[in-house]
């Protein structure tokens, strides 16, 4: 079985204005390409339909987001958690931390800390390497609304992730 995730894609001014970022990064680092999102929940060994209406009935089940879900980005952190990492720290809406863990629920795994992010790096550079390119990134968009769900999946190599499936808008 594959790994999937729940991604929160970004609206196409603020995914324009992250993307600039993550090539400043990537270029950089050496970073693997992949659209700058938030990970509501992942990475969990399924089979994509399951995966797909667990999602599906979290976000329907969510508070009604006629407008979309609320994103603020504040700043640039690094990650060391799990792997090296570049994000953007973001407080999300209620709704996402309920979709969140309506899936974590439905499937049966204990839900951990959410520290809701944009992803824009995840490699082997150490912290300074991180650290040294953080003047050169530009400072993160404010606060926007957003609608669109996908799934994605794990690729082929290690930390590299692609949408395999885009969800309706409510």
């Amino acid at each position: 079985m594959a790994r999937y995730s729940l991604w929160l894609l970004l609206p196409p001014e603020a995914e324009r204005a992250f993307r600039v970022a993550k090539r400043t990064a990537d270029k950089a680092l050496k970073g693997d390409d992949f659209q700058p999102h938030l990970t509501v929940a992942g990475a969990f060994e399924t089979s994509l339909e399951h995966f797909r209406r667990i999602c599906v009935d979290a976000i329907h089940t969510s508070e009604p987001a006629s407008a979309g879900w609320s994103v603020a980005p504040s700043d640039y952190e690094l990650g060391e958690t799990y792997f090296q990492s570049l994000y953007v720290r973001c407080n999300v809406s209620q709704g996402v931390r309920f979709i969140r863990q309506s899936v974590f629920q439905a499937l049966g795994v204990p839900d951990t800390d959410f520290i809701p992010h944009i992803s824009l790096y995840y490699g082997k550079a150490d912290a300074e390497a991180r650290r040294k390119i953080l003047p050169e990134l530009p400072r993160p968009i404010g606060t926007f609304q957003t609608r669109q769900f996908s799934i994605a999946g794990e690729g082929d190599k290690p930390m590299s992730w692609e949408i395999v499936l885009e969800l309706p808008t409510m």
